[in-house]
């Protein structure tokens, strides 16, 4: 019997769990008819389970495929929930997660356009560009944008696929960027937002160009190209609040309308294939000097494991390792001819250690693992440096 009405609950779970907003409080009603109170009387506790025949009801009620194999959700499989409230709340951020991912991978938030671009001077730095962008949100529900990182980028005339990096924006890191609904696309709730971006001295050379370029006030080249990489949380709007799903990467890219001198429109061009995010491997790790600050290079999503050989110079001394792992831990760990010298744990955290070694060899290895344990949806960093031995 007991068996019985556990698996009638999952069934009707997976019936109805394209829509969490409908089928919760639906659900709720249904498992109170199904004799989960006369279970808790007998002392027994009910536990749900999602099994494969769950995810099998699930297809044949028409779920689209996206959400039938969002990690979330199969990451619910096999797992046992010690009562109704903790199994509808698993299942219910699973679905409305695997929705949300569902939708943006749609390329439904997208730049419109560039409004503006103006340099304007600052005291900390050589200056300050100031760009309006119009973003539009076309999906049916409302979306947030958190913990937010936009780098913005020129292509280098003289370089090969080469990029000058203009710098961050120092608005949206703490403020939430909201993005109505706009499934009609209609103009009126386009979202315009205004970026301030910080460019340090060695990008004064390029100020005048770049206003020149983006303002339209010649005539650009073919090939300029600006670009927006954006590093964020994404949030979705349903009836019982926000729900957040992992942290995404998204890149824009505009080029110039030549003949009316229009804003910048979206131009769809294929870029090339990204380089690696592996730094280093086991078979080929990357060679580094004492004394140099190494670090991640881009905010990291996944869970991986950089290694380093470093070149002391000495097979015998004392050296300083200065670590930082920010918010969301990552283990650092250095080992000479075989033997772990120091290890950092899985910290989020800054910190100094001085080692001493003695051998016959001068080449340290560092392993980094990022994400080793994740606290949060947000992306992670680090960076560390090996002294050259006293």
């Amino acid at each position: 019997m007991k068996k019985y009405l556990i698996t009638m609950v999952v069934i009707v779970a997976c019936i109805m769990g394209a829509s969490s907003a409908v089928w919760a409080s639906a659900m709720a009603e249904l498992i109170e008819h199904i004799g989960v109170a006369k279970i808790v009387s007998m002392e027994i506790r009910p536990l749900y389970r999602v099994t494969e025949e769950t995810l099998a009801w699930l297809k044949a009620e028409n779920v689209p495929e996206q959400i039938c194999l969002n990690p979330q959700l199969l990451s619910l499989k096999d797992q046992t929930y010690d009562g109704r409230d903790a199994f509808l709340s698993a299942l219910e951020r699973a679905l409305d997660s695997a929705d949300l991912d569902q939708e943006i991978e749609g390329d439904t938030v997208r730049i419109l356009l560039l409004r503006y671009a103006r340099q304007r001077p600052s005291e900390r730095h050589s200056g300050i560009l100031d760009v309006a962008i119009d973003i539009s949100n076309s999906n049916d529900r409302d979306i947030k944008l958190t913990e937010s990182l936009f780098d913005f980028s020129l292509r280098d005339e003289e370089a090969m696929g080469g990029m000058i990096q203009l710098g961050k924006d120092v608005v949206y890191r703490n403020t939430d960027i909201d993005l109505p609904a706009n499934p009609e696309h209609d103009p009126e709730k386009v979202t315009r937002v205004v970026f301030s971006i910080e460019l340090q001295d060695e990008r004064k050379s390029s100020f005048d160009p770049l206003v020149h370029l983006l303002n339209f006030s010649g005539n650009p080249a073919q090939d300029d190209y600006l670009f927006v990489n954006a590093r964020f949380t994404l949030g979705m709007k349903s009836s019982k609040g926000w729900t957040y799903g992992e942290a995404i990467r998204v890149e824009w890219m505009f080029c110039p309308d030549m003949q009316n001198q229009l804003p910048l429109q979206e131009c769809f061009i294929e870029l090339p294939p990204p380089a690696p995010d592996f730094p280093g491997t086991v078979s080929s790790p990357l060679s580094i000097a004492c004394d140099n600050l190494v670090k991640a290079g881009r905010n990291i999503i996944k869970k991986r494991t950089d290694y380093y050989i470093a070149d002391l110079g000495e097979t015998a001394g004392t050296f300083h390792l200065d670590f930082e792992t920010y918010t969301e831990p990552d283990q650092i760990l250095v080992e000479y001819e075989g033997k772990v010298l120091y290890d950092t744990g899985c910290v989020g955290a800054s910190g100094s250690e001085t080692i001493a070694y003695s051998g016959t060899t001068s080449s340290m290895k560092v392993s980094v693992t990022s994400r080793c344990r994740r606290v949060g949806p947000s992306v992670t960093d680090w960076d560390f440096k090996l002294s050259c031995p006293e």
